[in-house]
């Protein structure tokens, strides 16, 4: 009789060993439920974190185009005359004693000599608009120190539908304004590029002047 209980509880107590050690389906359930809840929150940040590194480079990509031409323009405008100047609302012209060898031209008494002519406009190329610099040399024999006004065959919509096709400056350029007041030139450059990934368009709206001497 002893003998019998003793193997009672034998198998009882293996049986409670046995039912602790183990896990039932509702446990395993709430376990990979919870699993899942914590792994998408997971993939959830770093998607997020991605996504705005994304969106940073590309507002670093429009920042630095921006600065190219904003150093590009200013550069070159620095070099030419108040009366040489031809502002629109598509672009910019204006006349550059640079010679076809980027060397600065001057007459006997060290007084500038006008070899070109420079514009600034946005051309569409395959779909996507940039900002081009094109030049047009002056001919040998009406080259001198008085700065030449633009008209004829030098001016922005001239040069823009003559030959060649210039120099691309930037891109994703959406607008190149210029007006003038005096001897200041205010300019407007509108930057845009689409993220497709937000089915939206970011752009870079940058104003400044520069003040041309005579």
């Amino acid at each position: 009789m002893r003998e019998k209980w003793a193997r009672k509880r034998r198998a009882l107590r293996r049986f409670s060993i046995e039912r602790t050690s183990g896990h039932t389906v509702v446990e395993v359930l709430v376990a990979s439920a919870l699993v899942l809840i914590v792994f998408g929150g997971l993939v959830s940040i770093v998607f997020a974190v991605w996504r705005y590194s994304e969106l940073l480079q590309l507002k670093s990509e429009l920042q630095d185009q921006t600065l190219l031409v904003f150093s590009r323009v200013t550069r070159d405008l620095a070099e030419t005359a108040s009366k040489t100047v031809q502002t629109a609302p598509d672009g910019l012209l204006f006349a550059s004693p640079r010679d076809e060898n980027g060397k600065v031209a001057q007459d006997d008494d060290g007084r500038l000599k006008w070899q070109k002519f420079i514009a600034y406009y946005v051309e569409v190329v395959d779909g996507v608009p940039v900002l081009r610099r094109k030049e047009k040399l002056i001919h040998p024999l009406d080259r001198d120190s008085d700065p030449p006004s633009p008209g004829g065959d030098f001016n922005l919509a001239g040069l823009k539908a003559g030959p060649g096709s210039g120099h691309q400056v930037a891109r994703n350029v959406s607008a190149f304004r210029s007006v003038r007041s005096g001897e200041f030139v205010g300019m407007e450059l509108v930057i845009k590029r689409h993220y497709a990934r937000q089915h939206r368009d970011y752009q870079i709206l940058t104003q400044f002047g520069f003040t041309v001497r005579n």
